[in-house]
């Protein structure tokens, strides 16, 4: 197992002089006891130092990598590298060098080029817990005699504790909260909860990814997300008894909220979780034809080929196209907190994690990355792609390859 190193507190040693800086494993100390991947091993995170004076802006990156949804499903995910530490390596594995699996610490959390976030420090929080961090069960579950641990917010809390304490995160100046698909959930349910734990004079901004799965319109009985979403609330132990120790796993006002009339799941759905963030500018990246949400509330695998999707399938993307520009578009509309939006019209899930889109897929001829800086430099962007599906040139690249990867982000 990979050893934490101990490095100076102090942030000006941290910042380098200008050239490569490797990414380190750093695993959780076990007196973080509380703190446990689902196999009760040690979480940790990926820790690359920024350059120069950009080295006081920390870009921080919570994985995705769906969810697991009961006790089984559970127990087998805790036997791979999404549910336990002991496999990985020392530094993000990439172009298939651990064999099943490779990080993608591209996009936003590359810092090749002159863009402006490549210089930051960056860290990428690996996820293990299976709940957007959001569990909390005092007590393992027992699965098939085999133990399965439920904490991902005290992974959360460990992991920031952590930085405050070694990492330099305590002396930032702007932090950029990131994460992709179900980390980027996990950026909807814990921005406010991220900025509680850094100095009020650090300036937190958020950028989730591919995290934004409506609540659609659904007859009873065909509700499957949203019936899932109740189901995990108590599994997560996502309850307001929670918040007597610190933080109830999501957005605590989303959460006081609903609590009293059963409907804490709706905490779960960005767009609710979003309405109670108003400390944390939020510049929202989405596809409006996001295959996996599709998916997951449509339950129509054709939207991964769409040329399979019949006539009547094809009607009912056009109609959750204009159901996702819709809500995204109110987002820019919340009153005096300064989000943002950039929804471009690729059938693509997860957009930032890859060069070749996070540097090239255009809305009005503004980039994404360029969008998201600007944004972050203070000027409104809500950018919704007016294209039909197909017709934006700049989404339509070619798969990843070793050459130019995407990776699991």
């Amino acid at each position: 197992m990979v050893q934490m190193w101990m490095y100076a507190t102090a942030f000006s040693l941290l910042a380098l002089p200008i050239g490569a800086a490797p990414w380190t494993l750093r695993l959780l100390p076990e007196t973080a006891s509380e703190a446990v991947c689902l196999d009760g091993s040690r979480p940790g995170y990926y820790y690359r130092p920024g350059r120069g004076e950009a080295a006081s802006s920390f870009k921080l990156h919570l994985m995705g990598g769906n969810w697991c949804m009961d006790g089984d499903d559970c127990l087998q995910r805790s036997r791979g590298f999404l549910g336990g530490s002991t496999a990985w390596p020392a530094e993000p594995p990439h172009g298939g060098s651990n064999g099943s699996w490779d990080l993608g610490t591209f996009g936003l959390m590359s810092d090749a080029g002159t863009g402006k976030f490549a210089n930051w420090t960056a860290v990428w929080f690996m996820y293990c817990d299976g709940s957007s961090f959001a569990s909390h069960r005092e007590q393992p579950l027992l699965v098939n005699g085999t133990k399965v641990h439920l904490r991902g917010r005290a992974i959360l809390d460990a992991i920031l504790d952590d930085l405050l304490l070694t990492g330099g995160l305590a002396h930032a100046q702007t932090v950029l909260l990131s994460g992709t698909s179900s980390g980027g959930m996990a950026v909807y349910y814990h921005a406010e909860h991220v900025r509680s734990k850094l100095r009020t004079t650090t300036r937190l901004l958020a950028a989730p990814d591919a995290g934004f799965f409506p609540d659609i319109d659904c007859a009873p009985g065909q509700c499957a997300f949203r019936d899932a979403l109740k189901q995990l609330v108590p599994f997560w132990n996502v309850s307001t008894a929670a918040i007597a120790d610190g933080y109830p796993g999501l957005n605590a006002q989303c959460v006081h909220a609903n609590a009293a009339r059963g409907e804490t799941w709706r905490c779960l759905f960005a767009e609710y979780a979003l309405a109670y963030v108003s400390s944390v500018p939020t510049f929202v990246i989405n596809s409006l034809y996001d295959p996996a949400a599709m998916v997951s509330l449509l339950n129509m695998p054709c939207v991964f080929n769409l040329s399979s999707c019949s006539s009547v399938q094809m009607q009912t993307v056009a109609q959750w196209r204009e159901t996702m520009a819709s809500k995204l578009r109110a987002i820019s509309a919340m009153p005096h907190r300064g989000h943002g939006v950039f929804a471009s019209a690729c059938s693509q899930h997860e957009e930032t994690c890859r060069d070749a889109d996070f540097d090239a897929i255009t809305i009005r001829g503004q980039t994404m990355a360029a969008a998201l800086a600007a944004w972050v430099d203070g000027g409104a962007r809500t950018l919704v792609d007016d294209s039909a599906l197909g017709a934006n040139p700049s989404c339509w690249l070619p798969a990843p390859t070793a050459e130019d990867p995407h990776g699991s982000c």
